[in-house]
């Protein structure tokens, strides 16, 4: 019975559909998670910038870069944290947490 129904052009099409909508979702996820690890590659390239200059705010710096997710905003920290003069700086250029302001 199966074979009969293997045999027909709908099962054909319906195969192809479900094959490439499978394809898709595969590359939508893989495409997700590429984006994740660039985003944790560029919140550590950041992080490597403000180890380099200011060890002693580290940390804080981390639990800052986590939050942030854009992209855009990662770079624009980069530059910023790269060119900063003082820690005070790199602090004002990163996001608060949890509405809190660093002295």
């Amino acid at each position: 019975m199966s074979d009969i129904l293997k045999d027909t052009p709908i099962y054909e099409v319906m195969v192809k559909e479900a094959y490439e909508a499978a394809f898709k979702q595969g590359r939508a996820e893989g495409r997700k998670q590429a984006l994740q690890v660039l985003q944790l590659y560029m919140q550590i390239s950041a992080l490597d910038v403000i180890v380099e200059k200011f060890p002693d705010i580290a940390g804080e710096a981390w639990k800052r870069l986590r939050e942030v997710k854009d992209m855009v905003t990662l770079r624009h920290i980069i530059v910023k944290v790269a060119v900063a003069q003082s820690k005070e700086e790199v602090l004002q250029v990163l996001p608060e947490r949890d509405g809190k302001k660093e002295d």
